[in-house]
């Protein structure tokens, strides 16, 4: 949990303050109102409203890109199998059975 919050700041930050898009998991930021590049609270949430344990280990599937861009502490399990991001996205998506666009973004900015 913690992880993927700073995962998730870090690209924040790393991208002209926009956020990351989310499949299978949602979050609501409220930024500074004098500053918007400013989080002033981040909430990870399940889709089904459950919030995340924070002290949890999720398995997180992101780009390379992603990850270059975005400068904070993690193990990186691709790291340990010795493959890139983008390769263990490849592997994901060759065994999923259906890969759906979702229909909303799962961004709440406040």
């Amino acid at each position: 949990g913690e992880e993927l919050k700073a995962l998730l700041l870090a690209c924040q930050r790393a991208d002209d303050a926009k956020f990351p898009f989310l499949i299978g998991a949602k979050y609501e930021a409220k930024v500074n109102p004098k500053d918007s590049s400013q989080i002033e609270r981040l909430t990870l949430k399940h889709m089904d409203g459950k919030r995340f344990d924070m002290k949890k280990t999720y398995k997180v599937v992101t780009s390379s890109y992603v990850m270059s861009i975005s400068k904070f502490q993690h193990r990186c399990e691709a790291q340990k199998q010795g493959m890139k991001c983008n390769a263990l996205m490849v592997k994901y998506i060759k065994r999923a059975r259906h890969i759906r666009q979702p229909k909303t973004c799962n961004v709440m900015v406040r």
